[in-house]
């Protein structure tokens, strides 16, 4: 196995034959991780190859990934420290993060060992020490997808109750995001962030109110109303309506947004762009909905007056042309259909 680990970490024509030669030897228990971790110490190691160190360090988060039967407790436990160790290395970030997250989602597959508990909270630290927003496209791909696995993996709690602020590094990490295939991961982040931290669990963390105001201005603010436009001989697929699903959905994420998601719905309702004007209008009814009646019942004078305006504005009309009007009374029955699912939404009182 030396030999082909060796032409792995050379990058030689032969590198994928000997990749494929390694993991079977693991497969079929012809070599042990701990034996591979041997191999691989030298060059997992080496300052100045930083292209070997970067292979030595894909081929262990290829075994982490694509042989996950050949992991015994103690070796997901080593190639967790290995892996976790390389976070901070920049060179290697986004072939680490792959590794991590196989690690990371063992848990959906009890039959295999499990990354222990406190593993898994030691490599949440280290990836807080990722400047995410320094990666290429590809990187933080794989980053918002550790991340989400993180937010709703069974790690999570434990970390935040351990001092991670998995807020403050959710804000960090996409802030300026405005790739659409990494947006669509980093506003599902944001969403599950809302989630975790309604866990009983997590009431009492003081990071969460403090950073949830940064968290709604980077991760909803930005991107509401969905102003995009795919480009030409687009090949991701990724529409307007997708990416408005996802901020909408991010916006209503968790009751504590609703004193500031009211106040930027009415004012794109208050929009004279008409894009923004339904977008709110659309919004509404769903984020009343998932912030709950308790957290919205302050704001029912806001929700009411906004709705009003637009209810009232065909009668309002004066010397507007045929198609203006029309396009008055389309938006004032898009707003009754939203007060009506409004009510519906928040029940009797």
């Amino acid at each position: 196995m030396e030999a082909a680990v060796a032409q792995v970490i050379s990058g030689s024509d032969a590198a994928a034959a000997a990749t494929a030669a390694v993991l079977l030897a693991l497969k079929e228990r012809q070599l042990t991780v701990l034996g591979l971790v041997a191999l691989l110490k030298d060059p997992f190691t080496d300052d100045i190859d930083h292209e070997g160190r970067a292979r030595a360090v894909q081929l262990l988060s290829q075994v982490a990934a694509e042989v996950p039967e050949s992991l015994q407790p103690g070796d997901v436990e080593v190639i967790a420290e290995f892996l976790g160790s390389k976070l901070q290395d920049w060179r290697c970030v986004g072939t680490t993060a792959s590794g991590c997250l196989a690690l990371l989602t063992r848990h959906r597959q009890p039959h295999l060992a499990q990354l222990p508990q406190a593993a898994g909270v030691s490599l949440i630290r280290r990836l807080m020490a990722v400047h995410v927003q320094g990666l290429d496209y590809k990187g933080r791909m794989t980053c918002y997808q550790l991340l989400l696995e993180v937010l709703q993996g069974p790690y999570a709690v434990d970390a935040v109750l351990g001092g991670a602020d998995l807020v403050n590094f959710t804000v960090v990490a996409m802030e300026n995001e405005a790739d659409p295939r990494c947006l669509l991961l980093a506003l599902q982040c944001v969403q599950a962030v809302g989630a975790l931290y309604q866990q009983p669990f997590l009431a009492q963390v003081n990071h969460l109110d403090e950073g949830l105001e940064d968290l709604f201005d980077v991760g909803v603010v930005p991107y509401f109303p969905m102003m995009f436009t795919p480009p030409k001989n687009d090949t991701h697929h990724i529409t307007r309506e997708q990416l408005l699903e996802a901020v909408t959905n991010a916006m209503g994420c968790c009751p504590q947004f609703a004193a500031l998601g009211i106040p930027l719905i009415s004012e794109k309702m208050g929009s004279a762009l008409k894009q923004a004007k339904f977008d709110a209008i659309k919004a509404l009814p769903f984020c009343l909905t998932s912030w709950g009646p308790a957290a919205v019942q302050p704001h029912m004078q806001a929700v009411w007056l906004m709705l009003k305006a637009e209810l009232m504005a065909p009668a309002a009309a004066e010397s507007l042309l045929a198609d203006q009007l029309m396009a008055r009374h389309t938006t004032a029955a898009a707003a009754a259909a939203a007060l009506s699912d409004s009510i519906s939404a928040l029940g009797p009182g």
